[in-house]
């Protein structure tokens, strides 16, 4: 039995995010020359050169929907849906060139936009699209223990118990 289902890769970036794509897609990480930019990425069909940009930027928006009215996009077609982006809500449009655009506002201000077609390929980096920032604190209160026991612990590979 040969598999229809495109094979996927993870991308994985030093800013904190990962997701996943058809292999067959070209991925290219470009240098951007604005410093609020903290990743570019675009993914390029080698078959009919469909782009997807997938962008992490700094942003003085609080809530995605601010998004809208500072930039008063009138360029958008359609209706502006709610999505998820990883834990995020975000909002899913298409412009007047047909490119399908998902943006998402991050707790830190950091504005995440992934733009472009095939919509297949778009909405499996959104679906799959995750943080991947190890977590410093923890919020809830599970973990009522003091394990300053002066010990670090590393696991190196799996342990087998026989």
């Amino acid at each position: 039995t040969v598999s229809t289902e495109p094979q996927l890769k993870t991308y994985f970036n030093d800013s904190g995010f990962s997701f996943k794509y058809p292999e067959s897609f070209i991925l290219s990480e470009k240098e951007a020359t604005d410093e609020s930019v903290y990743a570019l990425v675009e993914l390029t069909n080698p078959k009919n050169k469909d782009v997807i940009s997938i962008k992490l930027e700094d942003s003085d928006l609080t809530e995605i929907d601010d998004w809208f009215t500072t930039s008063n996009k009138k360029g958008i077609k359609g209706e502006i849906k709610k999505v998820k982006l990883a834990d995020l809500d975000g909002r899913q449009f298409t412009d007047q060139e047909s490119q399908l655009t998902t943006l998402a506002i991050d707790k830190g201000c950091v504005l995440v936009s992934i733009s472009g077609n095939p919509l297949s390929v778009h909405q499996q980096i959104v679906s799959s699209f995750i943080f991947t920032q190890e977590v410093q604190t923890t919020t809830d209160n599970s973990d009522t223990t003091d394990n300053s026991g002066g010990e670090d612990v590393i696991f190196e590979g799996e342990e087998t118990i026989e």
